[in-house]
């Protein structure tokens, strides 16, 4: 009985964590903030990744940068692209950057990327970036495609963001 209820509340779990994060792809936004956590590991350590629908405090960050309604488009299409998820990852995870996808000032997603492994997390599901399971219970995550991570660099560049960690 005990085992069967363990394996029941395994099962459930694994079901809301698959079907019950909402998906990123359709997402309505007016803007895309990209911020460098510069400066510390601390940035991205107090940052509350999780909350959506909320403001955006930007003067708490002195490294960001707001793209272009077109650029915004373009990152969004490439993130929701299976395509550009081909790279290879490591397992790193010290995030570098944090790109606010925003409507009418209100967050609607939130998305850390990892330059050093190769990746990105997101508070919304972006299925394309879904870790591929293998055999064994191992799951491995995908590393960001080079025209995923070139367009990141490209941005970075543009805005004079710097993805590495420096003193201020």
């Amino acid at each position: 009985m005990v085992k069967r209820l363990f394996f029941l509340i395994l099962l459930l779990c694994w079901v809301v964590n698959i079907f019950g994060q909402a998906d990123f792809k359709g997402t309505k936004f007016d803007q895309v903030l990209i911020i460098s956590y510069g400066g510390s590991v601390v940035d991205h350590i107090n940052f509350d990744f999780q909350k959506l629908g909320v403001e955006v405090d930007t003067l708490q960050f002195k490294h960001k940068a707001f793209l272009t309604i077109e650029e915004g488009r373009s990152l969004y299409d490439l993130l929701v692209d299976k395509s550009s998820y081909k790279g290879i990852a490591s397992i790193c995870w010290i995030p570098h950057l944090c790109i606010y996808f925003l409507k009418e000032n209100k967050t609607v997603n939130v998305i850390e990327v990892c330059m050093d492994c190769n990746r990105l997390q997101s508070v919304l599901r972006i299925k394309e970036a879904d870790p591929v399971k293998y055999k064994g219970g191992v799951n491995m995550p995908k590393g960001l495609s080079p025209s995923l991570n070139e367009y990141l660099q490209k941005m970075m560049e543009k805005y004079s963001l710097d993805y590495r960690f420096f003193q201020e």
